[in-house]
Parts: C-alpha cells; structure tokens; sequence
C-alpha cells in the first residue's frame, strides 16, 4: 500500500534549471499510474502544492482537480508547514535543496576553481623564472591547488556526480555538452601539471646522492585514495559470502579497507619527513591528501563526462549507418525501370517511344 505522508506542503525547488516537469497519473487498483495517453505540466520554480500521497517515495498532489506525480529530487519541504510536521523526504534529498547545494549548482565555484588552479600553474611558471617570485609560489601555490581540491570535494560530498551538472547533455544538449567538457580537461590537466611545477620550485634543481631528482611522495597517497572505496566493496561482499554478517562483520569492512588506507599514506609520510624533515613532510602530506582528492574526482567525473559524449557519438554514428544501410538495401531491391532500345541502338522508357523511333527510321530508309 502507498505511504500516507504526514507533511503537506511541499515547494518546486529545481537546483539546475527553472522549471519542473510532473506527470499526470490516476488512482488504480495497483496504486498510482499514468494517465494514458501520457500527459504532463510543467511547474515554476517556487511553485507549492499540498502533497496528496507519497507514492513510492514520488510525491502525488492535486493541481485543478488533476493528480500529478513529481520526483522527491526536485521538491522542498515549505517552510509553511507547522514545526510538529514531519519531513517525508529522506536527509539526503533535503541535503540536496540546502543553500550550500544551491551555491553548487551556480557557476561561482567552478570559476573559483578555474581561477585558483591557473593562479596556481602561472604561479608555479612564473616562480621558475624569477628569484622575487619563487618563495611567493612556494607558499600561494600549494595554497591555491588545496583550495581547489577541497572546493570540489564539496561539490562531490553535496551534489554527488550531479557536480559536473555544466557538462550534462540532458540540460545543455551533446554541442551544449561537448563545448563545456573542452574547458574542464584544460583545468584538470593544469591541475595535476601544477604538482609537478610545485615540485620544481621546493627542489631548484637539487639532486639526491644518486643522482636523481628528489619527488615528493604522492603515489602511496594515492593508492590508498583509489583503493578505498574498492577494498570497501570486496570486503564487504567478501563477508557476505561467507555469512559473516552483523555489526561486527559492518566494523571489520569499514576498519580493514582504512587500515590499509592508512599504512599507505603512513608510508607516503615517511617517504616526505625523509625528504624535507619531520613537520614540513606532514604538510605536504596533508597537502597531498587533499590535493590528490580533488584531482581524483575531478579526473573521475571527467571520464564520466568524456564517456557519456563518445557514447552519443558512437550511437550516432551507427544510427547514421543503419540508415545509409537501409537506403543502399532499399535502392538494390527496388524494382528497376524497363529499358525499351530502338534499332538505332537508342533506349526509351516506354516500348512505345521505342516503337515510334523505328517508325521513323524506316521512313527515312524509305526515303
């Protein structure tokens, strides 16, 4: 049976567009289904309404005597509501309509990150080519790397992969689309250049007793970043598979995958401490963690993005060759016109034309 809701008014709250589109559906024996033929309106933003029933976690209301269904992610619980009413939707849908998801639907973090991350690489060059600038880059640089990371691990933690919403073909369309994703692989290639820069500037060209360049120690941090959420899914399938299930087996697929997580930074601070000494090693890398995050989800919804746009090409493509298929296929079995010679070796498309031609050269034989 359909939940009965106890909250009542509830506000059209798009986070990336103006408007909402809701479903017309009607009472069946099943529950809640789809008016035939399909049907549907499109509210405002700001739009209220009092909510009839909660259909499967969709929420069913009355509009002009007409039942509608929207989605819960495209509502917010008014603030018209008495304070002894409870909220239906669940904490994460009411995260997703907070100031702070609304500021990450806007442009100005994104612009805040472009300008952070080229501050940083021009830094980073400038620094290489100046003495009076060098020490400036060495502190404003990883400053500005780290302000960007943690500004898109925001983004990640509040919107989830709804973060690159400025690359989504479903708002902007595939050109919409495509034209976007250009500046954000530049982004995210000046992003992880600028390490590199930083790590030129904290050498200055100093080499180890074998002769190497010195590195800064970010491969472990980053295995135990990538690794995280993999080592989290095996465990816990892992346990599942053998019965061990419970609090404590929840525990163990949480603490082992950290654990490890954990043993691989340590050793990536080793490796630091070793290189510059014992504080200046645990900033950078603490530094590194942060900056390795962002880059990461950065780099993650990148590929999601440049997957999602050569899969419309892809599709495209083979729509375009079915169809040139099927007009090739079409051509080859169509039947083909008659072709009626005349003694002179003439074609015409009818016999009579054909006929009326050796008509006449046989009155000019005559002749």
């Amino acid at each position: 049976m359909p939940e009965r809701a106890t909250a009542q008014r509830f506000e059209i709250d798009p986070l990336f567009t103006d408007s909402v589109k809701v479903v017309r559906v009607v009472r069946a024996e099943s529950g809640w289904t789809e008016y035939q033929p399909y049907s549907f309106a499109t509210l405002p933003d700001g739009y209220t309404f009092d909510l009839v029933e909660m259909d499967e976690g969709r929420l069913v209301f009355d509009m002009d005597g007409v039942h509608y269904r929207v989605m819960p992610g495209s509502v917010l619980f008014s603030s018209d509501n008495a304070p002894d009413v409870a909220n239906p939707l669940p904490k994460k849908i009411v995260r997703r309509h907070s100031p702070l998801a609304h500021l990450f639907a806007s442009s100005a973090p994104y612009l805040a990150i472009v300008l952070l991350v080229v501050a940083g690489t021009l830094l980073g060059l400038l620094g290489q080519r100046s003495r009076a600038l060098r020490s400036v880059a060495l502190k404003a640089l990883p400053l500005c790397l780290a302000a960007a990371s943690l500004l898109e691990v925001a983004a990640f933690i509040v919107l989830g992969s709804d973060m690159a919403w400025w690359c989504d073909d479903e708002l902007w369309g595939f050109w919409g689309a495509l034209w976007r994703a250009i500046p954000f692989v530049v982004v995210v290639l000046m992003q992880y250049y600028s390490i590199r820069l930083y790590a030129r500037l904290l050498f200055d060209g100093r080499r180890t007793e074998e002769g190497d360049e010195p590195r800064i120690s970010l491969r472990p941090v980053a295995w135990a970043i990538g690794l995280l959420l993999p080592m989290l899914v095996v465990a816990m399938l892992l346990f599942q598979l053998a019965g061990f299930t419970g609090f404590v087996a929840d525990l163990l697929s949480l603490l082992i995958p950290v654990a490890v997580s954990a043993l691989l930074i340590g050793r990536g601070a080793r490796k630091n401490i070793a290189t510059f000494g014992r504080s200046n090693g645990i900033l950078i890398t603490l530094f590194s963690i942060v900056y390795l995050l962002g880059l990461i989800i950065s780099a993650v919804m990148l590929a999601v993005v440049i997957f999602k746009i050569i899969l419309q090409i892809i599709i495209m493509a083979v729509l375009v060759g079915l169809c040139i298929f099927a007009v090739n296929v079409g051509a080859k079995e169509s039947p083909q016109p008659q072709i009626y010679r005349a003694k002179d070796g003439s074609q015409h498309s009818t016999l009579y034309g054909a006929r009326e031609q050796d008509r006449k050269i046989d009155a000019r034989r005559k002749d």
